[in-house]
C-alpha cells in the first residue's frame, strides 16, 4: 500500500470511529421516517465498532463487497448517506447525478463518448462523473429498487445498465459535509463550461415511496399578486442547488416586505390557516414541521402559531446569514421559501397592469 493510500485507510478508520450512535435520532429509508430507540442505538453502535474492528485488521474492511455484506440499512441510513443522494465515507463522497440535457445524456450513455470524466487535482485527489459504486447502491437499495420496479423514475445511463450517475471526490480528512457539495458544484461548472457536459444533483423524494400526490391538478391562482422582482428572486432561490444560497435569496424577500421586524411581517403576511394547509398535505410535511421545538401544530392558536412561524425562520435566516453549510439548512429550507412565498403575496404592491 502506498503512503497516500495508508493516509486515506487511516483518516478512514478515524472517521468510523467518531461516528456517533447516541446523536442519531431518526433515520429515514425509502421515505419512512423511522425513530431511533435504544435497542437500534446499540445495534448501531455494535456496527460501528465491529466495523472498526475489521478496518484496523485489514483495509479490505473499506472494499465495496465487504460493505455490502456488512452494513445494515439501518447503519447506512445513520452514517454513510447524506441526506437523500449522497454518501460520505471520511475523504470519500459521492452524490446521485442526471444528465440536464439531451446531449449529457447521449454523451454519457454506456458506450458513449465520454461514459466517464475524471478531473485530477493533484496530490492523489480527484472528481470523477460516472457510473454508480456499490456503496451507493447498498445506501439507496430501497430506493433505487422502487425506482426501477415501479417505473417512477426515468432510466439514466450508467455503468452495467445502473441507474442513475454520480460525482465521486476523495478530497482532504476534515472537510464537512458544505464543502464538499461546493467543490461538487465547482467541479459540475467546469464540466458545464469546458465540456459542454450538464448535470444536476438528484434526491429521492419520500412521496414517490408512499404514493403521495405532489398536489391538486387545479391550482386557483390571480396573476400579478407579486411584482417582476420578487418573481425572480423567489425562482433563484427554488432553482438554485446550494441551500445557503435559497435561504439567503429567501430571507431576503421577507425583509423587503416591510420596514418593520422579522416577526411583525411574518405575522402581517402569512396565516395560521395557509401554513396548517401547506404542513399537513404532506406526511413528509407532518413529520418535519409539527413536531419538536416550535411546533407548527394545527391545534395551536393563531397567535403562538406565528410566534413559532417567525422564530423557526429567522433562525434558518440567521444561520444562512452566518455562513452555515448547505447540508444543515436543508431541511428548514422548504418552510422558509413557502413562507418567503406567501407573504409575498399578501404584502407585495404586485405587478402594476396586470390582472
Amino acid at each position: 500500500m502506498g503512503r497516500a493510500a495508508r493516509g486515506s485507510w487511516k483518516s478512514a478508520v478515524e472517521w468510523v470511529k467518531r461516528l456517533d450512535a447516541g446523536a442519531v435520532e431518526r433515520i429515514e429509508i425509502a421515505g419512512e421516517s423511522i425513530a431511533v430507540d435504544g435497542r437500534l442505538r446499540a445495534q448501531l453502535a455494535e456496527q460501528r465498532d465491529s466495523l472498526v474492528r475489521e478496518m484496523e485488521r485489514s483495509p479490505a474492511a473499506l472494499s465495496a463487497p465487504y460493505w455490502l455484506s456488512f452494513a445494515s440499512p439501518e447503519f447506512l441510513a445513520a452514517f454513510i448517506r447524506c441526506g437523500r443522494g449522497a454518501v460520505r465515507l471520511g475523504e470519500y463522497y459521492e452524490e446521485l447525478v442526471v444528465p440536464a440535457d439531451t446531449r449529457t445524456l447521449q454523451l454519457m450513455r454506456p458506450g458513449g463518448k465520454a461514459a466517464e470524466v475524471k478531473l485530477l487535482c493533484g496530490g492523489g485527489r480527484s472528481c470523477t462523473v460516472g457510473g454508480i459504486s456499490r456503496l451507493m447502491s447498498a445506501a439507496f437499495a430501497h430506493e433505487l429498487k422502487a425506482g426501477t420496479v415501479d417505473g417512477l423514475l426515468p432510466r439514466m445511463p450508467a455503468e452495467s445498465g445502473k441507474l442513475f450517475m454520480s460525482v465521486k471526490l476523495n478530497m482532504p480528512a476534515g472537510w464537512d459535509t458544505g464543502r464538499m457539495e461546493r467543490l461538487r458544484d465547482e467541479a459540475l461548472l467546469k464540466l458545464a463550461m469546458e465540456k459542454g457536459l450538464d448535470f444536476r444533483p438528484f434526491s429521492f423524494e419520500p412521496l414517490l415511496f408512499r404514493g403521495e400526490s405532489a398536489g391538486p391538478g387545479v391550482l386557483p391562482w390571480t396573476p400579478g399578486k407579486l411584482g417582476r422582482r420578487l418573481v425572480l428572486e423567489l425562482l433563484a432561490g427554488v432553482r438554485t442547488d446550494d441551500a445557503a444560497e435559497a435561504a439567503y435569496r429567501f430571507s431576503r424577500v421577507i425583509e423587503g416586505l416591510g420596514e418593520g421586524s422579522w416577526s411583525d411581517t411574518v405575522r402581517r403576511g402569512v396565516s395560521k390557516e395557509s401554513v396548517v394547509a401547506w404542513v399537513y398535505e404532506t406526511a413528509e410535511r407532518r413529520d418535519r414541521f409539527a413536531v419538536g421545538a416550535q411546533a407548527l401544530d394545527a391545534a395551536l392558536g393563531e397567535e403562538e402559531f406565528l410566534n413559532n412561524l417567525a422564530e423557526r425562520t429567522m433562525k434558518l435566516r440567521d444561520a444562512a446569514y452566518g455562513g452555515a453549510a448547505s447540508s444543515s439548512l436543508a431541511g428548514e429550507l422548504p418552510l422558509l421559501a413557502y413562507t418567503a412565498y406567501i407573504a409575498a403575496q399578501t404584502l407585495s404592491p404586485g405587478e402594476p397592469g396586470v390582472k
